[in-house]
């Protein structure tokens, strides 16, 4: 009885203690059973109904896995959305009819609606956007510990901004004059071990003279990331207003990173300053040309020898009187003009027959900068008519007898490639030529002939060859080659070689393309590397400043056409002729001649490419005195004349083409090399398309 009555009260205590804690589950088990008697109790229609309606519930307050499964089990017994009938009452009566009495059931019922489908695509949508937020908020956290890792880590292993500056001013003379130009070009490394993240550069001027582009004297550079290791140029135009003195001014520099490891102070870059000085002009080599029947042509140089560059250059002819006509513009552009730099110019006109052989030609000459009045000019000259078709030429601003030219040597004739200009038959509207002609070095020795080279070639392909838009360049610096070619940087989209031939493509497919450079060539020390060398540049920095003629191919293949012609009369061995024209003598100096060692000049697989090269990589480009001219540009003048057409190796036809050219220089160059003992060979070289028609004469 003791033994009973202790295990009566275990178990009221036990449900005591338990009643509590199973309330809940006691609910959830009786609210399943109650849903599940519901189910089995009623038609299909109306247990259908009830889970419809749970399921709906459950949707609206928020429970979607609880709505998903009232949803499903609705669905699969009575899977249509629409309305649903459920029968109420159900009665017999009987009717009379013709037949007799006949039973008929009456029932009571009522339509509700139900969309069990469209609640489950709201329910599947409700669930997949909770996914996508837990994801999303699972590759937040993610994110975040790595960027919280990357950052201990760029603390212990900062990153290390160092800021290089140079100013290259237009006429090379590091001195920032007024009025004049100049590209600052900074700099910025990561010297570190971790990314510099969101840098940004802030280059302020220390005067309002010397402003940063037209007119800002502070100007905000947005770096972007800079890897360890790497390193990012950017260029500034820097311009010196009239009000400039004489002295020194600084641009400063600071840089800004995300984490704070920029360079907060600043960083002063110290150039001098001119005040304004004038420009000042004179002309030299005066040539006057018979063309045909009364008309003629003169050509002269304007040189700027005054003190300061001339912004805006003009020079004119004008008619003193009735007995000389002046044909088309009386006035040639120039535009910028650097202290000592210079440029030809060429005018035609017709005479009367009251103007005589030998009488003074009665044309006036003058020269002006635009930018300042005062700067104009008026030349005398001697200039006489000529007979014929010989040419003349003059000492320049002088009444003096016409200038020394160097006498042929023995046996060596010379034709009128300067004078003499064939035209060609074809006129090429849509094509362009670029002509370069490289030759008052700051830091070398001057390519001698390089400017009346590129002078002739340019006239050349207007009248021969018959491009319409031919560009005449002269004396180009590190950054003009990088303007007229592009860079690799931009993909070579942003020189005027690539514009403006895109913009011909665009009106004729695959526009021709002429391409001439006359100038010093050398090798990288370090790279082996074959260089167009600027006017500016200085040996030691060549992989810096100068053009490497790998990026000269790159920028021909991107160019949109399948027909380039590119002439390099440059040599790339590092030697280069003098004016003795007895011995060549290094670009480089307290180097072994054994140290120049230059890749080879084929440019590979360029399919849109021919190409002329004056000499092979390791041979000297030689000069021809008595033309004025290089060798190998002499002959080549020769060859568009005709030469290379009517020769032995011609075919007559009045079209020269690429292998004639070629195979006519080969010859005139080993020839005078055997004339004149230089002592080593040239080889002119052709690549590309070999049988393509340069030149159609009349």
């Amino acid at each position: 009885m003791k033994k009973a009555w202790w295990c009566g009260a275990y178990l009221t205590l036990a449900f005591c203690f338990a009643g509590p804690v199973q309330a809940g589950l006691f609910d959830s088990l009786l609210g399943a059973a109650k849903d599940k008697a519901e189910e089995e109790s009623g038609s299909k229609e109306e247990r259908a109904l009830s889970l419809y309606r749970k399921g709906k519930k459950n949707y609206e307050s928020g429970d979607y896995q609880a709505a998903r499964d009232y949803l499903s089990r609705a669905l699969q017994l009575y899977s249509s959305d629409g309305k649903i009938r459920i029968v109420k009452d159900q009665q017999v009566e009987w009717v009379e009819t013709p037949r007799g009495l006949e039973r008929r059931i009456v029932s009571d019922s009522t339509a509700y609606d139900y969309y069990p489908n469209r609640y489950m695509g709201y329910v599947s949508n409700e669930l997949a956007r909770i996914e996508q937020e837990r994801k999303v908020a699972w590759e937040q956290q993610q994110a975040d510990q790595k960027a919280q890792q990357d950052l201990q880590e760029k603390f212990a292993n900062p990153p290390q901004l160092v800021i290089r500056y140079d100013l290259v001013d237009s006429n090379r003379d590091n001195v920032l004059s007024a009025k004049e130009s100049a590209k600052a070009v900074v700099t910025i490394e990561n010297a570190g071990q971790s990314m510099a993240e969101s840098v940004e550069l802030t280059v302020f001027s220390s005067s309002q003279h010397v402003t940063l582009g037209c007119c800002d004297t502070r100007r905000k550079l947005a770096i972007g990331n800079v890897s360890p290791g790497q390193s990012i140029v950017e260029t500034l135009e820097v311009i010196a207003t009239d009000k400039v003195g004489t002295g020194s001014e600084h641009l400063s520099v600071t840089a800004t990173e995300a984490d704070g490891f920029g360079i907060p102070d600043e960083l002063k870059f110290a150039f001098a300053t001119q005040e304004y000085m004038p420009a000042a002009f004179a002309i030299h080599d005066q040539r006057v040309a018979h063309v045909k029947g009364n008309i003629y042509e003169i050509s002269y140089t304007v040189i700027n020898q005054g003190k300061g560059p001339a912004l805006d250059a003009v020079t004119q002819v004008r008619s003193e009187n009735s007995n000389v006509h002046i044909f088309g513009d009386t006035e040639s552009a120039i535009g910028r003009l650097a202290v000592n730099a210079s440029q030809r110019v060429t005018f035609t006109f017709a005479k009367t027959n009251r103007l005589k052989t030998g009488d003074r030609l009665p044309i006036a000459l003058r020269a002006i900068d635009r930018a300042d009045e005062s700067t104009q000019q008026e030349f005398a000259h001697s200039m006489v008519l000529p007979a014929g078709s010989a040419p003349q030429r003059y000492a320049g601003n002088s009444f003096q007898a016409p200038a020394a030219v160097a006498a042929p040597l023995a046996g060596i004739a010379i034709e009128p490639v300067d004078t003499d200009i064939p035209t060609g038959t074809k006129q090429i509207r849509f094509g362009r030529a670029f002509v370069v002609g490289n030759s008052r070095y700051s830091n070398l020795d001057a390519v001698d002939y390089a400017e009346n080279d590129a002078n002739i070639v340019a006239q050349y392909a207007k009248k021969t060859l018959g491009f319409q838009k031919t560009k005449l360049y002269l004396n180009e610096g590190t950054f003009g080659l990088r303007d007229i070619f592009g860079t690799k940087d931009k993909k070579f989209k942003d020189g005027d070689l690539y514009k403006m031939v895109k913009r011909d493509s665009e009106l004729q497919p695959n526009p021709p393309v002429f391409i001439y450079y006359s100038g010093h060539g050398a090798p990288g020390l370090e790279d082996g590397k074959a260089y167009l060398v600027p006017v500016d540049a200085q040996m030691e920095r060549l992989d810096q400043q100068g053009y490497p003629l790998e990026d000269l191919y790159a920028a021909i293949k991107s160019l949109p056409t399948n027909n380039v012609t590119l002439v390099l009369d440059s040599c790339f061995s590092g030697n280069t002729d003098t004016s003795d024209g007895q011995r060549t003598k290094a670009l480089y100096t307290g180097v072994s001649p054994a140290a120049f060692k230059t890749n080879e000049l084929n440019p590979g697989n360029i399919d849109n490419l021919t190409l002329f090269t004056s000499a092979s990589a390791s041979e000297v480009s030689y000069w021809h005195k008595e033309s004025r001219h290089g060798l190998f540009t002499y002959n080549f003048l020769r060859a568009l004349r005709g030469k290379a057409d009517n020769w032995v190796k011609g075919n007559n036809d009045g079209v020269v083409s690429a292998e004639e050219i070629q195979s006519f220089v080969s010859y005139e160059v080993a020839e005078y090399i055997d004339q004149t003992d230089k002592g080593s060979n040239q080889t002119p070289g052709l690549s590309g398309q070999k049988s393509k028609p340069l030149a159609v004469l009349k």
